[in-house]
Parts: structure tokens; C-alpha cells; sequence
């Protein structure tokens, strides 16, 4: 929907499931390397992208009517200086679960699989607590499931230990009740290559992929993928590696890890809309709209009448949007690494091509197009067109999932709201009031990643010694995480919550979850390199901060960087925050959807 608040159009997109096959629209277009700015909407995309994104390292590609008007690469994809192009591969993060579904309904489609299938007819010894289960709750995020699963070592390496993984699970809520979870993915990946009686990706390869001309894409595992064509991944370190490093196993397929380029978008694009992908029973679930969490929030923006999907993705190192209008055969491709300002430029992109389609269709005055929201307090919000059932303070409360990582968790007590930020962003955000955090980035990220080499190390036995300062601060945080694994079980995964500079010393806060319990660990760190003790502690002071409502969607708080302002737009599950700095020449906006 196109919503007006005060002084300042926000855009309320969210993803949907799409495949699509063929790539007619472009054959006779293409111009070397794929790019091509064409009339005045080509040039208002370029333009529009510089002034936003002067530092993109990603493709964009927008197409009207099926025709591309524009395609082009930014940045470069090596450290050797090779332009990013629309025929470059990025890794396309939570996308492939939409991949996945179209798997799962292409085999319904054949007659194979049906959505009322129990999961446990295709799925050896699936355990009678999920006996319910049905292949339609995984596509719709009702099987109950939990958000993860805690793998160990070998478990994810073939389908017999997986499913043995999955079914081990407890159920987070009953089965038909709406929960997002990456199992719901990751289990129905195990669904399609057990009925399809071949692998998962070379499934996804020979019956989607390659019939449609998506001649570059694959999953990371697939040999054939071109790695001269992929973008490196920066890497949690900040260092860079090459896309395929990242480890391919049954803990990742279904939900992440599948590579395609901007040119293969488009195609899947035009024939998902020319009615080539399934048949449209399936491409009506496809592309029904389902909440949920994370990269997989479906909503719809209303232009008058028509709808526009956001597809939205994200993983370690690079991120993904895929804006479509299915019957007006309009779409925009917005790739890029983990540091693209995608969450301004989709926004202000979409605003571009609803105003060129209502110039086409002479209706241009009928609602302001949106662009990019300014900074600064706005004027007096209007109720929002989809508030929710609360009102004022209740309409902040909840978990909010950053687009790349990290959370903001708003909650109510006796002394008003308070926002909590979680995540090494999302924390800096909070305690410095902007992100990127300045000079202090590059000893944030050397915390986030000495402290999560160092935790995982200690957790899997590992010797960690070399990353404290004495043997006395080694054996100290060893006998810590001992005592937590004999109290709570075996140590699972370890999270970073924030990190904060003090006067000679720096704090680190991460999440330890083991089998029983999820533990704040607290690292100080004396030259912000090795380990000085580690401590089991409450969550972090410094990245909560007040909030005062100032009207029913509009709320500020003051860090320690200036101050933030909040507004909150939709209603339950489809709400989305949108987090700004309110301080003049500050770092932007940060939009991030409700979860559970």
C-alpha cells in the first residue's frame, strides 16, 4: 500500500513466493554485458541509484511491461576491480525458500505431491507429535515448527540424519497456528528430493531452472555454477571470500545458498507473469501473501487496485529484493552485498515506476508517488491505514527483524517503552545513534569476530587459549562455559548482541544457547584483541534506551548519539518499524519487520 504520514510517503512492501520460465522479453535486447539505460524512467532509475546508493556494490535492473528499461551493475565484484554486471552472480540468501516452495508446487503440479499430503508419508520414521503436519503448513508457515534447529557435527551432511534432525524438534506452537520458521524450508527441501527421488538442487536446476533459460543460477552446491561470474562474500570478519565458500549441507538447503544474477530474475520474471511458470492454481498460492519473519514478511502496496510483491532476501554477505506487479508485468531487481542501502533505494525505485504507470494511464494525480523518505520528525501522522488493534504505546511492542541481521525488541514496563537493540548494527544503532558507527566500526567488527571464533571454540572443546590475555582468563572462561554445559546441556550456537567501547577496556554481550537455556555472556577484552574474563550476566545496559510516543505511530528516544526516531506502520505480524536518526546528516533509515 502507498501510505501518507504527515510530511513523509512511506512505502509498506513485503516478500512472496515467484518463479518464473523463459527469458523472451530480454532476447534482443541484450548488449554485451547485459546493461542498458533506455528513455527518460531508465535514466530517473540511474540517477536516482547514484544519488542514494553512490557506493552500491550491486546490480539493479527495473523492466516495464515486461521490457527492461534498465540494467546495470555497481561496484566490483573481486578485489582485482571486475565491474559488477547484470549477468554477475549474487548469492540470493532467504530467496531460495521461495525457490523451494515453487519446487514443492511444480511437484503438485505433476500430479507427484499434494498440499494435503502429511509430511510423514514421504519422510521416514516422522515422529507422531507432528504426525499432523501437512506439506500446505510447510508452505505457509503453520506446521508449528520451531524457529531453528541446533545441528551438530555431521548431522546435516545427508537427508537420513537431517530428517532425523528435524523430527527430533519440539513444536514452538500447534500445528495450523501462523509461526515462521527456516525448518518449514528446510523440511520441505527434504519433502521434494525424497518424491522426486533425486537431489534437492539438481531438482531445482533441471526442472526450474534450466527449462526457464536461467542458464547461470544454481544452488552453491551445483559444479556447474560460473565462480569467475560471483560476487565475493564478505565474510562476518569483514574479510572477503569466494560466494561458494559458504558451507552447502542440509542445514542450508531449502532456505538459503541459491545463486542467480540479475539477467535470470527478469527471466523468471516475465514468465511467471505470462503464465509459463505453473499453472495458476499453484501461481495463485505462489504468490499469496503469507506473514512471517525475517526475510519472509508478504504484504502488498495498493496501486489503485493493482498490487506490488516484495520478494526479500538476505544472508552472509548480500542481500536481495524483488519488487513485482504480476498483471501489469512490471518488476525491479535490486541486488546487492551486505552494506547496500536497499531498504532506501526499493522504496524510491517503486515510487519511480508508479508514477511513470499512472503518466502511461493518465491518472498521476491520484496519489502521490513515493520516493525517499526525508529525515527529520515528521508532521502530525494520520491514523495509518492499517493500524492495528492497539493504540499509542501497545503499537511499538514486539520483535523487529533487521533487513541484514539483528533485532530491536520494543517493550512495555512500568517506566514506558524500552528499545532494545541486538545485533552488532541494530546495538550500535541504539548506543551510538547511527550505523556505520564511524571510526568505531572496524574495533566492533574485530570484537564480533574474536568473540565468536573464541565462543564457538570453547564450545566445541576446541583449544581458545591463544585469544586470552593470561592462562588465568583462559581457564576462568573455560570453567564458565564447563559450568553452563553440565546446568543446561550441549552448547548449541552463540549470537552477538552488541559491543561497547569504554575507557581502555571494551565489552562484548553474546547469547550462548544450549540445549535447555539461551545465556548473556559477557567478554571484556583489555586491548580489544584477546580475551581479559568472561561472565555470565543479564542483558547489556547500554543498548537499551528509553522511548517517548509522541503521537499513536511516532515515538523517540535519545542515545548516546543523538536522537532516534520511530515509526511504526501495519498491523500484528505485517507491522513494520522504521528506525531513523533524527539528528541532522545522521545514517539513514533502517526498515525492519514485526516476528514472533
Amino acid at each position: 500500500m502507498i501510505r501518507r504520514m504527515g510530511r513523509r510517503t512511506r512505502v509498506h512492501l513485503s516478500g512472496a513466493c515467484i518463479f518464473a520460465l523463459g527469458a523472451a522479453a530480454l532476447r534482443g535486447q541484450q548488449r554485451g554485458d547485459g546493461s542498458l539505460v533506455e528513455g527518460e524512467l531508465g535514466k530517473a532509475v540511474q540517477a536516482t541509484t547514484e544519488k542514494l546508493a553512490p557506493e552500491l556494490r550491486g546490480c539493479v535492473l527495473l523492466a516495464e511491461a515486461g521490457k527492461v528499461v534498465f540494467a546495470r551493475g555497481f561496484g566490483n565484484s573481486d578485489l582485482m576491480r571486475t565491474p559488477v554486471t547484470p549477468k554477475s552472480l549474487f548469492d540470493l540468501g532467504g530467496l531460495a525458500m521461495h525457490f523451494t516452495a515453487a519446487a514443492a508446487l511444480r511437484l503438485c503440479a505433476d500430479g507427484k505431491l499434494a498440499l494435503t499430503d502429511p509430511v510423514g508419508r514421504h519422510l521416514p520414521d516422522w515422529p507422531a507429535d507432528k504426525a499432523a503436519i501437512t506439506v500446505a503448513h510447510l508452505l505457509e508457515h503453520r506446521s508449528g515448527l520451531p524457529d531453528a534447529a541446533a545441528w551438530v557435527e555431521g548431522e546435516a551432511g545427508s537427508l537420513r540424519t537431517a530428517v532425523a534432525r528435524f523430527a527430533r524438534t519440539r513444536l514452538a506452537t500447534p500445528v495450523g497456528e501462523v509461526h515462521f520458521s527456516i525448518l518449514d524450508a528446510g523440511v520441505l527441501a527434504a519433502v521434494v528430493e525424497t518424491v522426486a527421488k533425486q537431489r534437492f538442487e539438481e531438482f531445482v536446476r533441471q526442472r526450474l531452472l534450466r527449462p526457464a533459460g536461467l542458464l547461470d543460477s544454481g544452488c552453491l552446491g551445483d559444479r556447474k555454477l560460473d565462480d569467475k561470474r560471483a560476487l565475493l562474500r564478505r565474510a562476518a570478519n569483514g574479510r572477503f571470500e569466494p560466494m561458494q565458500a559458504f558451507e552447502w549441507n542440509w542445514a542450508h538447503k531449502g532456505v538459503v545458498g541459491l545463486a542467480a544474477t540479475a539477467l535470470d530474475l527478469h527471466a523468471w520474471c516475465d514468465a511467471l507473469t505470462a503464465g509459463q511458470a505453473l499453472p495458476a492454481k499453484e501461481t495463485e498460492l505462489l504468490l499469496r501473501p503469507v506473514s512471517g519473519g525475517g526475510v519472509f514478511t508478504v504484504t502488498t502496496m495498493d496501486l489503485g487496485g493493482d498490487q506490488l510483491l516484495l520478494l526479500q532476501g538476505a544472508t552472509v554477505g548480500f542481500q536481495s529484493w524483488l519488487l513485482l506487479q504480476p498483471k501489469l508485468r512490471c518488476w525491479i531487481v535490486l541486488l546487492g552485498d551486505d552494506r547496500a542501502p536497499l531498504a532506501q533505494l526499493g522504496p524510491a525505485l517503486a515510487g519511480l515506476l508508479v508514477a511513470d504507470l499512472r503518466r502511461s494511464a493518465g491518472t498521476e494525480a491520484a496519489t502521490p508517488a513515493p520516493g525517499p523518505a526525508p529525515t527529520g520528525l515528521p508532521g502530525p501522522a494520520g491514523a495509518s491505514a492499517g493500524a492495528s488493534a492497539g493504540t499509542g504505546p501497545a503499537r511499538f511492542v514486539g520483535r523487529f527483524q533487521l533487513p541484514y541481521g539483528g533485532q530491536l525488541e520494543i517493550t512495555a514496563g512500568n517506566d514506558g517503552l524500552l528499545l532494545v537493540g541486538e545485533g552488532l548494527q541494530a546495538s550500535a544503532r541504539v548506543l551510538y545513534g547511527t550505523w556505520p558507527a564511524g571510526e568505531r566500526e572496524a574495533v566492533l567488527r574485530r570484537c564480533e569476530d574474536r568473540g565468536l571464533v573464541c565462543l564457538q571454540a570453547l564450545g566445541s572443546g576446541g583449544a581458545a587459549g591463544v585469544l586470552f590475555a593470561t592462562a588465568d582468563a583462559a581457564a576462568q572462561a573455560t570453567a564458565v562455559f564447563q559450568g553452563l554445559l553440565q546446568q543446561h546441556g550441549a552448547f548449541a550456537r552463540v549470537e552477538l548482541i552488541g559491543t561497547q567501547q569504554g575507557a581502555g577496556e571494551t565489552s562484548s554481550w553474546f547469547r550462548a544457547t544450549f540445549g535447555s537455556a539461551a545465556v548473556v555472556l559477557r567478554a571484556t577484552w583489555g586491548d580489544a584483541r584477546k580475551f581479559a574474563a568472561l561472565a555470565v550476566t543479564d542483558t547489556p545496559h547500554p543498548f537499551r534506551v528509553p522511548l517517548r510516543v509522541l503521537q499513536p505511530d511516532v515515538a523517540v528516544a535519545k542515545g548516546a548519539g543523538g536522537h532516534l526516531l520511530l515509526t511504526v506502520e501495519g498491523r500484528d505480524l505485517e507491522r513494520v518499524l522504521v528506525f531513523e536518526d533524527a539528528t541532522p546528516g545522521a545514517g539513514g533509515l533502517l526498515e525492519a519487520p514485526a516476528i514472533r
